[in-house]
Parts: structure tokens; C-alpha cells; sequence
């Protein structure tokens, strides 16, 4: 049975998987999530729950709520880039060099 690595702040749930290939990877990609899903992110969350309630009790049509919803999430990226182990890097540039 594989077991996914588990991100948890406030209602966010993050499950990383490599299948049972890789497991130590899940468990540091879980750690580097952990510190980029703080506490402000869990308010952020929360603040999503509470507009999306109040649409709801507002805006009647779900295209529409939708679209408010989609709106008020302008802006929003996850930003990053992958580090790679120099030890994979250099493994590649020897096989493929």
C-alpha cells in the first residue's frame, strides 16, 4: 500500500505521490510545500470559503458565481522552480554529453 506525503493547512489538503518509486522524494517535496503553505495561506483559504458563502447567497446563477469566484482569483500563481540534486544533473550531462 502506498501512503501519499500529506500538505495540510487549514482546510488545504496537498497529497504527493511517486507511486512507491520515489517515497524519501515525496516526503521532501512535502516539506518544501509545508513551508510554502503557511498560516497566512490557510486565512486565504478561508477568506475563499467565506466569499464563495456569500456568493451563493447572492448570485443565484452558478455561471455567474463562477466567474466572481474566478475573478476574485486574479493574480493568483504558485511560482517556483524545480532544484535538481547535482548528482542527477551530473549523471545526465555524462549520459547525454
Amino acid at each position: 500500500v502506498t501512503m501519499p506525503a500529506v500538505v495540510a493547512c487549514g482546510h488545504l489538503r496537498v497529497a504527493i505521490s511517486t507511486s512507491g518509486v520515489a517515497p524519501a522524494l515525496s516526503g521532501f517535496m512535502r516539506e518544501d510545500m509545508e513551508k510554502i503553505f503557511g498560516e497566512e495561506f490557510a486565512v486565504f483559504v478561508k477568506w475563499l470559503g467565506q466569499l464563495r458563502e456569500q456568493t451563493k447567497e447572492t448570485e443565484p446563477d452558478f455561471e455567474k458565481r463562477r466567474a466572481l469566484l474566478r475573478e476574485a482569483l486574479d493574480g493568483f500563481r504558485l511560482l517556483g522552480k524545480v532544484q535538481y540534486p547535482k548528482v542527477w544533473l551530473d549523471e545526465r550531462a555524462a549520459k547525454t554529453g
